[in-house]
């Protein structure tokens, strides 16, 4: 009974490594559909220059994000009544630097910009670093 399914099973195994009559017919459309997928050269340049382009998006996001949590940062100190000069103060550069991270982090930017309007009555006890900002307050 197989032999009459499939005829190409019967025999050796040598004789089924060199047969290729019995290959799936779709190989050759395969090979069709591959030269259709063929690159030219330009869509390579548009490919590459689009990455590219991303990738600097990206990164000028992020500097932009950056940018912003930092103008926060600096006009919260300033708000509370520090001087936003100890941002750059080198004897509070691992305290400053853990304040900026929390920041960058910070989930409540929307309340924070409302804050630092004066649109909000309440203290900073939203903000991350208002602990922090404390500490620095009473040390100085």
């Amino acid at each position: 009974m197989p032999s009459r399914l499939w005829p190409h099973l019967v025999g050796s195994t040598s004789e089924l490594s060199t047969d290729y009559r019995y290959l799936p017919s779709s190989i050759p459309r395969f090979r069709a559909y591959s030269k259709c997928m063929d690159l030219t050269l330009t869509q390579l340049v548009a490919a590459i220059a689009m990455a590219i382009v991303t990738i600097i998006l990206i990164f000028a996001y992020r500097r932009y994000l950056a940018a912003n949590s930092e103008r926060r940062m600096l006009s919260m100190l300033e708000s509370i009544g520090l001087d936003p000069a100890i941002a750059s103060n080198s004897e509070l550069e691992t305290i400053m630097g853990d304040v900026r991270k929390r920041c960058r982090s910070c989930t409540t930017e929307d309340v924070c910009e409302r804050w630092l309007t004066c649109n909000e009555d309440n203290d900073n006890d939203f903000c991350p670093n208002s602990k922090a900002f404390d500490v620095l307050k009473n040390r100085t």
